[in-house]
């Protein structure tokens, strides 16, 4: 009942209407509370690897303690950091090894059901995390989280790399610790944030030109769809950008 009360409230529209820009600014402020530590397996690195190229693996978790034949508890991911450690005794290794780290849910469709009903699916993405050189630690500011139930499993993706040593030989894991709140711990509700996508193009080489599109092809940009079958009709291609 507790449970199913705490859900209730996640879903009031004020509050579904939060959006989270991934990659956002380290608070200092916000509240550790519990931690789950996540190691990937011990990376061998034995020669140059360019980004994108190097070691990977994914570990399988979950947030929280309870068994797995236990009923789920409402959790709150209030924020994420990745190092490289030294893969035999743990201590902290150089942290420009690290290529990525991705935390994703493992079962996103049935994560937005229980959450976010009636929200369009497509409009989001399983990926809620992205830390890279330049952004190992994400935190949210106190009240805010991300919410998931105890037995929801998480995929924890990550990469090595090496960019400037060739004579480097050693292993290295890349440890992950996702912090965490419970919501039977909270003395005042927790403001629910969700995962939006957005994708961006850098044009490098010309004055000026739209992805996907070749030089001179006959395009029409429109700011919304409401004509999209009308000049679909027409041979036209259409874009669903906004341009200014």
């Amino acid at each position: 009942m507790e449970l199913r009360r705490a859900l209730c409230s996640i879903g009031t529209p004020a509050l579904c209407g939060l959006v989270l820009i991934l990659g956002c600014s380290e608070s200092s402020e916000q509240e550790v509370g519990e931690q789950r530590v996540v190691e990937s397996r011990a990376y061998e690195i034995d020669r140059l690897y360019r980004s994108m190229e190097g070691p990977i693996g994914r570990v399988m978790t979950t947030v929280g303690d309870r068994p797995p034949d236990a009923p789920p508890e409402l959790l709150w991911i209030t924020g994420i950091r990745s190092e490289v450690v030294d893969a035999e005794n743990g201590t902290p290794a150089d942290d420009g090894l690290l290529c990525h780290t991705n935390v994703s849910f493992a079962q996103f469709v049935e994560h937005e059901r229980t959450f976010h009903p009636g929200t369009a699916i497509r409009k989001s993405h399983p990926r809620i995390f992205t830390l890279s050189q330049g952004q190992l630690a994400v935190g949210f500011p106190p009240g805010f989280g991300i919410p998931i139930l105890s037995n929801e499993p998480l995929a924890v993706d990550t990469q090595a790399l090496n960019l400037n040593d060739p004579a480097l030989d050693e292993k290295v894991r890349i440890r992950t610790v996702i912090d965490y709140v419970r919501d039977s711990d909270q003395s005042r509700p927790m403001r629910p944030l969700m995962q939006r996508f957005a994708q961006g193009s850098v044009l490098v080489q010309g004055k000026d030109g739209y992805h996907g599109v070749a030089e001179g092809e006959d395009v029409l940009f429109r700011r919304d769809v409401a004509d999209v079958a009308g000049h679909a009709r027409a041979g036209r291609r259409v874009g669903l950008a906004q341009h200014a």
